[in-house]
């Protein structure tokens, strides 16, 4: 499998941060799944997590954000009511996210520039008169008759 290097350096940062667990909720993720992150991270990239800073302030990838709220939820999480508490908080959230996509991307603010109205398009177009084929081919022979 051919990994990106964020998604290897994202790895390197799972496997430092499940290192950092302790034993009881390592022991909690399969081993097939921890030695994978070990065989699979960027080697050469070095993370130090600091476990006095909040995790949102370590510059972390949001790859392994995502990994390692997957493995908490799926894993280390033991108490069902605690499972769905964090569901119901990632499913908040994703609306929050949803909601501020379609804010942005909203079809009627589309072409709205720093709060202004939609810039006003020309009500008309010009005229293109088609001439239909009778018109083209007596055109035509009167061109022919006019170059002699």
């Amino acid at each position: 499998m051919n990994l990106s290097t964020t998604t290897r350096q994202a790895y390197s940062e799972v496997n430092e941060i499940i290192n950092l667990l302790d034993k009881d909720d390592r022991q909690k993720i399969p081993l097939k799944l921890r030695k994978y992150f070990e065989r699979e991270r960027e080697k050469e990239y070095k993370k130090s997590i600091n476990l006095d800073i909040p995790i949102k302030e370590q510059n972390l990838k949001r790859e392994t954000i995502a990994i390692v709220t997957m493995l908490n939820l799926k894993y280390i999480c033991s108490n069902e009511e605690e499972r769905a508490k964090l569901r119901k908080q990632y499913e908040e959230n994703e609306q929050i996210y949803q909601k501020k996509l379609s804010e942005k991307y909203n079809v009627d603010n589309l072409f709205k520039t720093n709060n202004e109205e939609v810039v006003e398009q020309p009500k008309e177009l010009a005229n293109v008169k088609k001439e239909g084929f009778l018109k083209k081919i007596s055109n035509f022979f009167k061109k022919i008759f006019k170059r002699k």
